[in-house]
């Protein structure tokens, strides 16, 4: 699984067309972002419910900015995929849209308990305080494990898998490689910081948005395309595993 880390970037070496479409979707979601911006810092300072609550239109255009560019991450992730296994009939657009509600909500669902048991900790009640402070232990556990669990979905949207089968095969490929796949995501989390890092570097001191914009597309877009090829080779390889493994069985 490690070895993806080479194959990915070889991918894209061979194929910077790839590079270039995710260079132009990064710019998109960008451009989005800062049209977006007004309804976008409430939503962050005030909270999804409590804007919707002052402002309903703008918090309507603030969930659909966020939903349009976690769909367009989403698309990205698992088109990077579909590149490299070449399969047909893929819906990506209707998946990456279904699976973006998805998220939001679940994220909202997320925030909202992180939030009320950070608030509990807090509590004068050394009891609820304690039990809170364990209940947030163990919900970050079991984020944990969900993200390392279903780290490969995009990818596997990318083979034309449903949201349903590419969450159960994600799961069932990392079975028992556990520690391989949270080793890879934290590689990868390493490479994307130095990204970011080489990012704030180039762009210290300059103030012109759409420079800022376009510069930052560079590096976010490399990010993620070359996270998604890691990915993608990753799953390739298992899938021509488990190839081998049944045609030397049936011999």
């Amino acid at each position: 699984m490690l070895s993806a880390i080479g194959k990915g970037l070889s991918f894209i070496l061979k194929k910077p067309g790839v590079y270039i479409t995710g260079l132009v979707l990064t710019l998109v979601q960008g451009g989005v972002f800062l049209l977006a911006d007004p309804y976008l810092q409430p939503l962050v300072e005030l909270g999804t419910f409590e804007y919707a609550l002052q402002d309903p239109v703008a918090g309507i255009i603030a969930v659909l900015a966020l939903l349009l560019n976690l769909s367009i991450s989403i698309y990205l992730l698992a088109w990077v995929s579909h590149q490299i296994h070449s399969e047909s009939n893929v819906q990506l657009g209707v998946n990456a849209l279904r699976l973006s509600v998805l998220l939001l909500l679940a994220g909202g669902a997320w925030v909202f308990v992180s939030n009320a048991l950070a608030e509990a900790v807090l509590s004068e009640n050394s009891i609820i305080s304690i039990v809170s402070l364990l209940l947030a232990l163990g919900l970050g556990i079991l984020t944990l494990f969900a993200l390392v669990k279903w780290m490969f979905t995009f990818s596997y949207l990318g083979t034309g898998a449903s949201i349903k089968e590419a969450l159960a095969q994600s799961w069932h490929f990392t079975q028992g490689k556990g520690f391989h796949a949270l080793a890879l995501g934290i590689i990868l989390l390493v490479i994307t910081t130095l990204l970011s890092g080489i990012q704030d570097l180039v762009l210290s001191g300059v103030s012109e948005e759409l420079f800022l914009l376009g510069v930052g597309a560079l590096f976010q877009s490399l990010a993620a395309v070359y996270g998604a090829a890691v990915l993608g080779s990753a799953i390739q390889m298992g899938l021509h595993e488990k190839s081998f493994v049944k045609h030397a069985r049936r011999r």
